[in-house]
This record gives C-alpha cells, sequence and structure tokens, in this order.
C-alpha cells in the first residue's frame, strides 16, 4: 500500500516537472522572440523589456520550483529509487509530454504575437 503511494506521487511530481519545465522552456523561448520582434521593429525598446522581463520572472520561478521539488523529493524524503517510482513519474511525464507538444506550435506563434502584452 505504501509503495503505491509512492508510486502515485512518483507520477505527480512527473507531471508537475513537465509543466514546469515547460514553462521555464517557453519562457526562454518567449525572452527570444521579444529579441526577435524588436529588431525586426514591431515593437519598441520599452515593450521588449517588458516582455523579457515578464518571461525572465517566469523562467526563474518556474526553474526554481522544479529545481526545489526535485531536491525536496529526491534528497529530503529520500524517494525516488524504486523502479515501481521511476515508472510512476514515467507513467505521469508522459501524458503531459504530448500535451506540451501539440500546444507547441500555437505558443511558439502567440509568443510572436506583437500584441502579446
Amino acid at each position: 500500500m505504501v509503495g503505491l503511494l509512492y508510486t502515485g506521487a512518483a507520477a505527480l511530481l512527473g507531471a508537475a516537472s513537465v509543466v514546469l519545465f515547460s514553462y521555464a522552456w517557453m519562457s526562454l523561448l518567449g525572452m527570444a522572440a521579444a529579441g526577435i520582434l524588436f529588431l525586426r521593429g514591431q515593437i519598441s525598446g520599452g515593450r521588449c523589456l517588458l516582455r523579457a522581463a515578464t518571461d525572465l520572472a517566469g523562467f526563474l520561478g518556474s526553474g526554481l520550483t522544479l529545481a526545489f521539488c526535485f531536491q525536496f523529493y529526491l534528497a529530503v524524503l529520500g524517494r525516488g529509487g524504486s523502479q515501481f517510482e521511476q515508472l510512476g513519474y514515467l507513467a505521469g511525464c508522459v501524458p503531459v509530454v504530448f500535451r506540451f507538444l501539440k500546444d507547441v506550435p500555437r505558443r511558439i506563434d502567440g509568443l510572436l504575437d506583437p500584441e502579446r502584452y
């Protein structure tokens, strides 16, 4: 019973890690998109800085939260070593990764929209 609980926790961590990683990655791409839009003359310097700062905050927030989650789960709780936990992590990751990959083109188009904010 306890093993099933640990496997479920690993699946939740797997899903959360994909979400946090995807937010961090899209924020990094958002900073690059702000620079591209500025160089093309589609947004002003102030708007470029606003977008870059907002995306930097999202990148740091998501990345640091992801690092904290892994540190807490692996080092503090000492979990993640059993095969069932690793399979649970994988089972939590896979559906979320497919959902993320399905939305990537739409998200990238949104990043390149000069009217984003």
